[in-house]
């Protein structure tokens, strides 16, 4: 076999499409090891040049979403001095985020010991966009955009267990459009999914980063309040009342206007289960069209309180 000069492995590392990084194999802790080199598809990836990262840490491209988890594993291998392969978020000069298959391979001197860390990386930002648009596709209703039903329940019994567990309060909205099917048979089911894409606009303008909001099917939709009391949610109810009637959709040159009743409800401790606090709100939800519909009625496991 032809003996390959170092000149000509150095160009290959220069010059392939994967990103080379070089760091030192200390200190793994005390943020990291310091970085010696790092090839020109790094530079194209992140914007930064060489003499922008050299003796510094390879942290410096992790940030908010970076996986802790992911941090750890890569730390734990560096310690043992053994490779590890994991896939990563980093973020370049500007800001703009980006995933990378990254397998990280210890570098041994002839007496066996590691001096150096080699990171060959792969650009796999539009993988992981894909997977994420799958899995959103998968948990999020097509037309609103807020989660289907399927999702939502999930999420709902994930919070019913966490809240139960410690005693923390959790709140469920429901809601069901007023006279829906007018809608549909007096301008076209067009129009009835242009109503249905403004009543999840208006409740994701409307929602705080922490509530889960759905649509359950047809015109009815919920808002799951973690961390959040009856009165709480009793505000939050009107607020979101009064702001869909308020809310205009135009539609074949005529503007329409729709109203929701409303339920709202906690989980109690008589609650063994999602089903029973769903129940509730829906019982809640009901009662407020009974009543005259555009309106918010409360209910607790004791008594109905209604108000327009």
């Amino acid at each position: 076999m032809d003996t390959i000069g170092k000149d000509a492995f150095v160009n290959i590392i220069k010059l392939t499409n994967d990103i080379v990084i070089i760091t030192d194999n200390r200190p793994v802790d005390a943020g990291g090891p310091r970085i010696r080199y790092v090839n020109n598809a790094f530079s194209d990836l992140t914007g930064y040049t060489a003499g922008e990262v050299i003796g510094k840490s390879p942290n410096m491209l992790q940030g908010e979403g970076t996986s802790d988890e992911t941090k750890s594993t890569i730390r734990a291998a560096l310690k043992k001095e053994e490779p590890v392969r994991e896939i990563i978020l980093n973020y370049g000069k500007s800001g703009t985020p980006y995933w990378l298959d990254i397998n990280i391979i210890p570098l041994r001197n002839p007496q066996g010991i590691v001096t150096h860390f080699a990171a060959i990386e792969r650009d796999v930002t539009a993988l992981k966009n894909a997977e994420f648009e799958l899995r959103h596709k998968a948990t999020h209703d097509g037309l609103t955009n807020l989660l289907n039903r399927t999702a939502f329940i999930e999420q709902a019994d994930a919070e019913f267990a966490r809240a139960t567990r410690h005693g923390r309060p959790l709140s469920l909205i429901t809601m069901d459009i007023d006279h829906f099917k007018q809608v549909n048979d007096t301008h076209g089911h067009a129009a009835g999914d242009s109503v249905l894409r403004q009543i999840g606009t208006t409740i994701t303008e409307s929602r705080r980063t922490s509530d889960h909001p759905g649509r359950l099917g047809g015109e009815e939709f919920a808002i799951l309040l973690p961390e959040t009391p009856l009165e709480a949610a009793e505000k939050l109810a009107n607020a979101l009342r009064k702001r869909v009637a308020a809310a205009i959709t135009p539609v074949t040159g005529k503007n329409l206007s729709v109203t929701i009743s409303v339920g709202v409800t906690c989980v109690a401790g008589a609650d063994n289960d999602f089903e029973s606090v769903a129940a509730r709100a829906d019982q809640a939800m009901y009662q407020s069209k009974s009543e005259g519909r555009n309106r918010v009625t409360v209910l607790t496991t004791e008594k109905f309180r209604s108000a327009a």
